[in-house]
């Protein structure tokens, strides 16, 4: 058998309070985040502001734990890269309107 799924053990830790989970969950994810998000952001944005929406993406991440389900069939990974996709966009919409 394939055993339990990583990233579900690391986020049953991060829901019973351990942070550290958190650090690992987004540094497994890191640069596939930080690409995904500078696809979008590169026509109306630097690396730095990348950097700060991966800053901001971990924050609400944290916040938003809660709204993550395992059951619903999305994996973690997925929830993450569609969070830092909308993060992206919310940028992208934000610079337009200026």
């Amino acid at each position: 058998m394939y055993g339990p799924d990583p990233d579900l053990v690391l986020y049953g830790r991060l829901m019973r309070g351990d942070q550290s989970a958190l650090h690992q969950l987004l540094t497994k994810y890191e640069k596939e985040i930080h690409v995904v998000m500078w696809r979008i952001v590169q026509p109306h944005g630097t690396f730095e502001d990348v950097a700060d929406l991966c800053r901001a993406l971990a924050l609400e991440l944290n916040a938003r734990l809660d709204e993550y389900n395992p059951d619903m069939g999305l994996h973690f990974s997925e929830w993450v890269h569609a969070s830092a996709i909308r993060v992206a966009d919310d940028f992208v919409q934000a610079v337009r309107r200026t």
